[in-house]
């Protein structure tokens, strides 16, 4: 029988030859599909496990014993799950190190997270100095205004470094009203707030301040920052 020997490309068999490349292309691409498919899938499972190990590795070692250990889990979550660091970072101010404290004020005044702004505000009554200035160069970041009456007392603190950071903070929030307390620092017996005082008054535009910026130019430790102060203000009889 000569029908049971069709040529290949017999359409009454197989279809036609045109028909078979067709097919054949299509199977072939779709396997070229599954097997790109396999390999994003297989890629993106790894990264997801990855990820997860990653959290779970990081906000564990959130109670270790080491500070610095918690220190880089809070930077890692930062980085990979930002969300999650600003709840670990709200849990951390509480922590007993104070440089934990520190950054886990830093993140959140990165992320500008209102919510965490009370408990970072009770730190202006700390004990450690360091946590008190630390509290207030955070609040500049954060620019919160609610804040003024609380950092204008620290103007008066025995602890340097607060009292230049209150200065620029109170600059940097343009708070008018601190501009008596302001003035006096001119006196102050520290040359960097000293000089802090003559940049925030010159920032606030403090025309009552021009007398005592005119004096302090008696004091060359400040003659170039109340030179450059001065600049702020048009007024003819004192520039």
């Amino acid at each position: 029988d000569t029908d049971l020997i069709l040529p290949l490309t017999s359409p009454n068999r197989f279809g036609s030859k045109t028909t078979m490349t067709k097919r054949t292309k299509w199977l072939m691409g779709l396997g070229l599909v599954l097997i790109a498919a396999t390999v994003v899938g297989t890629k993106l499972i790894t990264k997801y496990w990855i990820d997860n190990q990653l959290l779970i590795e990081s906000e564990t070692n959130l109670n270790n014993e080491d500070a610095d250990t918690r220190i880089y889990s809070l930077h890692r979550l930062v980085e990979a799950y930002p969300q999650r660091a600003i709840i670990a970072a709200r849990k951390s101010l509480n922590d007993k190190s104070d440089r934990v404290r520190w950054e886990a004020m830093d993140i959140l005044a990165n992320a500008r997270d209102k919510d965490s702004l009370p408990k970072i505000r009770t730190f202006l009554k700390d004990s450690d100095p360091s946590m008190r200035s630390a509290a207030v160069y955070m609040l500049k970041k954060f620019q919160d205004k609610d804040s003024i009456p609380e950092i204008r007392k620290m103007l008066n603190d025995n602890n340097v470094n607060i009292r230049y950071n209150s200065i620029e903070t109170l600059a940097k929030l343009n708070a008018n009203v601190s501009i008596p307390e302001i003035l006096k620092l001119l006196k102050d017996n520290d040359v960097d707030v000293r000089n802090a005082a003559v940049r925030a008054l010159g920032k606030l535009k403090a025309k009552d301040a021009i007398p005592g910026l005119i004096e302090s130019l008696d004091d060359y430790e400040m003659q170039e920052q109340v030179i450059y102060a001065l600049r702020n203000f048009q007024d003819e009889e004192y520039i």
